[in-house]
């Protein structure tokens, strides 16, 4: 006689798990690759499409990063003004102390 509820073993479980995997360099390249085919469709008289969309491209990126650059530039002078300005303030507050007490001392010996 066999006591089934005592002895009963549980059956592993097992479960359908397909690992996702994105890999960004391929599907750059694939949609690189996908592009450069279609131009590849666009006839010769379509080549001056081409030469300005990516004269368009070029002139995009470049005007963009002068602009960051004219910006930096910009901050850049302001900070070196407000520090120099607040060295000589600095400077201002601290001789004219020293020059007051030297006319007084002055005015006393006199």
């Amino acid at each position: 006689m066999k006591i089934q509820f005592l002895s009963k073993v549980n059956k592993y479980k097992r479960f359908n798990f397909v690992p996702r995997y994105y890999d960004e360099r391929k599907e750059r390249l694939d949609s690189l690759v996908e592009r450069y085919a279609k131009e590849e469709k666009i006839e010769e008289a379509d080549f001056d499409y081409r030469r300005k969309e990516a004269m368009r491209l070029a002139m995009s990126d470049s005007w963009g990063r002068g602009k960051d650059r004219l910006q930096q530039k910009k901050n850049g002078n302001i900070r070196v003004i407000l520090i120099i300005l607040g060295i000589l303030f600095l400077g201002y507050l601290v001789f004219k102390d020293k020059r007051e007490k030297t006319e007084t001392i002055i005015h006393k010996i006199d």
